[in-house]
């Protein structure tokens, strides 16, 4: 009887921790020359979810998928992954229930869900290749996504990204935490091109989950840890720009291993 009352008052009060939704829904805009549109997409848990996405490139060479970190939103996101629709990505920014002012309210399972329903949304409007790209609390999500193996996935590149939320919450209680967002047996089932990237100068989540998710991958041969000195968490795609052209390079056959 004391459990069945303890552990739903500790996951609320998790939850209220771990989550930071930003309330600006999406809408129609333009960065840098580059226009996004308004999606939404119904999940499988009847959903329905609203994100950002641009039309292909005439250069098109793949779809990246974008999950931004905690506290972020589609429309906060926009301008940061535009120049990469130059690099010849068709860019589709996911958003997640109760961000950008959507429905619901955010959990791990819902989370999912509203990220399978972006990357749906990606291989039924598109025959190109998809390259999943996650900062922070979203790489996590993209490590996982990635994790179910399906073809279309053919890059993953993650930025300061979170190996196990639970590392965040006093050992006490942590059996009794249901949103764990633990990485590492995900990891393990990855096989496609993995930048791992990480700021040796990052306070939020610091290099050592990076050096977690890359341990936990080590067995992946196409998987590389990139280390950045921006110093900070913030995604920041002049560093990341570069990586994901490296993986572009790979899908067209360019390069036979990552640039040293």
């Amino acid at each position: 009887m004391f459990l069945s009352k303890l552990v739903p008052g500790i996951n609320k009060k998790v939850g209220a921790r771990l989550y930071y939704p930003e309330d600006v829904p999406p809408v129609d805009c333009q960065h840098d020359g580059v226009c996004f549109n308004t999606i939404t997409v119904t999940t499988t848990d009847g959903l329905s979810i609203s994100g950002l996405a641009t039309q292909a490139p005439l250069d098109a060479r793949c779809c990246v998928v974008f999950f931004h970190g905690n506290s972020g939103s589609a429309a906060q996101c926009a301008p940061l992954v535009a120049p990469l629709y130059q690099l010849g990505a068709q860019i589709i920014v996911a958003d997640y229930r109760g961000y950008g002012g959507n429905e619901g309210h955010p959990s791990e399972e819902g989370l999912m869900h509203d990220a399978r329903a972006f990357y749906g949304h990606a291989t039924a409007v598109s025959n190109l290749p998809v390259l999943l790209v996650g900062h922070s609390l979203g790489g996590n999500i993209a490590i996982q996504l990635a994790a179910e193996g399906d073809r279309n996935i053919v890059g993953l590149v993650t930025v300061n990204a979170v190996a196990s939320v639970v590392a965040f919450v006093p050992a006490y209680i942590r059996r009794f935490v249901a949103d764990r967002f633990e990485a590492a047996a995900k990891a393990r089932l990855i096989t496609i091109p993995w930048t791992i990237a990480h700021d040796i100068g990052d306070q939020v989540v610091p290099l050592t989950h990076g050096l977690a998710l890359c341990h936990d991958a080590f067995q992946n041969v196409n998987m590389r840890l990139v280390t950045l000195n921006n110093r900070r968490h913030d995604f920041v795609v002049q560093s990341i720009a570069p990586l994901i052209s490296e993986h572009l390079s790979i899908l067209a056959g360019g390069m036979r291993r990552w640039a040293m």
